[in-house]
C-alpha cells in the first residue's frame, strides 16, 4: 500500500496550487467591442474633422475640383485605424499572436464602426451643414459624361436618374456602403500583412 507524500495530500484536500503564470493567463482580456469601439470612433471622428475642414476651405463649393485628392488623403485614417488597431489587439487583447480570422475579424469590426459613423455624419452634413453639397457634385456630372462621350440624350436621361436618387438618405447610404467595402479590402490586406509579421 502507497502512502501520499505530505504535500500531495495537502493538494488533494485544498486544491491545486495556482501558480502566478495560471492566474496571469486566466485574467480578463479587454472586449474586442469595446476595441472596435474606440478605433473605429478614432477615426471616424478624424473624418468628420477632416470633412469640415474641407467644407471650411471651400473644397465642396467653389473648390470641389479638389475634393477628389483630398477625399484619398482622408483614407489615410481608416488605414491607419484598422492596421494599428489590429496589432494593438493582438498584443493586448490575444498575447502577442493572431491568427487570420481573428485580425480580420478586429479590423472588419473597426471598420463597420468607422462606416457607420462617416455614414451618419454624412446624412447630418447634407441636410444641415451643406444642403448645396450635393447639387456641387450633381453639377459636376455633364462634364463627365461628355468626357466618356455620352450624347446630349443619354446625359439628360443620366442626370434626370442621379438626382431622383440624390437624397440625403440616399447619398448617406452611398458613403455607408461606399467606407464598409473599403475598410473589407483594408481588413483583409491588414490581416495578411499583421499575420506574417505576428
Amino acid at each position: 500500500m502507497r502512502f501520499l507524500s505530505p504535500p500531495r495530500a495537502r493538494e488533494i484536500e485544498q486544491g491545486p496550487i495556482v501558480t502566478n503564470s495560471d492566474s496571469l493567463s486566466t485574467a480578463p482580456s479587454p472586449s474586442l467591442a469595446r476595441h472596435a469601439l474606440f478605433s473605429g470612433g478614432i477615426a471616424g471622428a478624424a473624418v468628420v474633422v477632416w470633412t469640415l475642414l474641407e467644407f471650411a476651405f471651400g473644397f465642396h463649393g467653389e473648390r470641389i475640383h479638389l475634393r477628389q485628392y483630398s477625399g484619398l488623403a482622408a483614407m489615410v485614417f481608416p488605414i491607419a485605424a484598422i492596421a494599428l488597431g489590429i496589432m494593438r489587439w493582438r498584443d493586448r487583447g490575444l498575447g502577442g499572436t493572431i491568427r487570420f480570422s481573428q485580425a480580420f475579424g478586429c479590423g472588419l469590426a473597426i471598420g463597420m464602426v468607422f462606416a457607420a459613423i462617416v455614414g451618419a455624419f454624412s446624412w447630418i452634413y447634407v441636410s444641415m451643414i451643406n444642403p448645396s453639397f450635393i447639387e456641387s457634385l450633381l453639377a459636376q456630372y455633364p462634364a463627365l459624361m461628355q468626357e466618356r462621350g455620352m450624347t446630349p440624350d443619354e446625359i439628360a436621361a443620366a442626370m434626370e436618374v442621379a438626382r431622383a436618387r440624390s437624397t440625403a438618405g440616399g447619398y448617406a447610404f452611398e458613403v455607408f456602403a461606399q467606407m464598409l467595402i473599403s475598410a473589407f479590402l483594408i481588413a483583409l490586406f491588414a490581416s495578411v500583412i499583421v499575420r506574417r509579421r505576428s
